[in-house]
C-alpha cells in the first residue's frame, strides 16, 4: 500500500541496515534503488574467484539487456516506487527468479540509484547458483530480448534440444 516497495532475498546475505538510504533515494526521485555489491561502500564478501566471474558475466549480460549503467542488476535487494511497479507490473514475468532484471528492462528506462553494501555469507537456504538456475537465467534473458515473442518454456526447450543435438553422434 506504500509509495515505495522493497524486496530482499531471504537468505541473510543482504545488509538490511541500508534500507533507509534506499527508501530515501526513491523518495528523492529514483524509480529503482538497488542494494549493490559493486559500488562504493559495497563488496562481494567471501565470493570465490569462480563465483565472482559467474556473477560478473551475468551482470554484464543483464547490463547490455537493460541498456542502463547499473552496476549490480542481479541484486536481490532493491526498492522501487509504486509508480514504477504500476507502469511495469503487467509486463513483468513473475515466474523468473530475478525480478529486478524484469523491472529494469520493462517499460521506459528507469532512473536508478544504488547504495553499496557488504555481501554476507548465506545464513539460510541453498545457494542459488546451479545449472538449472543458469539455464533459467539465460531463458529469462532470451525472453526479454525476444520482447516476449517467445514463451520462456519454449526458449528452455530450445536450449535443451540444441544441447541434445550436439551430444548426438554424427
Amino acid at each position: 500500500q506504500g509509495e515505495v516497495l522493497a524486496v530482499i532475498d531471504a537468505d541473510g546475505q543482504h545488509d538490511e541496515t541500508i534500507l533507509p538510504a534506499m527508501l530515501e533515494a526513491v523518495a528523492d526521485g529514483a524509480d529503482v534503488c538497488i542494494g549493490s555489491r559493486a559500488v562504493e561502500g559495497g563488496s562481494y564478501g567471501e565470493f570465490s574467484a569462480q563465483r565472482r566471474l559467474v556473477s560478473w558475466g551475468g551482470a554484464q549480460l543483464a547490463r547490455a539487456l537493460v541498456g542502463a549503467d547499473v552496476s549490480d542488476p542481479m541484486s536481490g535487494f532493491f526498492a522501487l516506487s509504486r509508480s514504477r511497479w504500476e507502469a511495469t507490473r503487467a509486463d513483468v514475468n513473475g515466474r523468473g527468479f530475478k525480478i529486478l532484471l524484469e523491472l529494469l528492462a520493462r517499460g521506459e528506462r528507469p532512473v536508478v540509484a544504488e547504495v553499496g553494501y557488504h555481501f554476507r555469507l548465506r545464513t539460510a537456504g541453498p545457494t542459488e547458483l546451479s545449472g538449472s538456475v543458469v539455464t533459467a537465467y539465460l531463458a529469462s534473458v532470451a525472453e526479454l530480448l525476444a520482447g516476449r515473442l517467445a514463451a520462456s518454456r519454449f526458449v528452455v526447450y530450445g536450449l535443451f534440444v540444441r544441447k541434445r543435438l550436439r551430444e548426438m553422434p554424427a
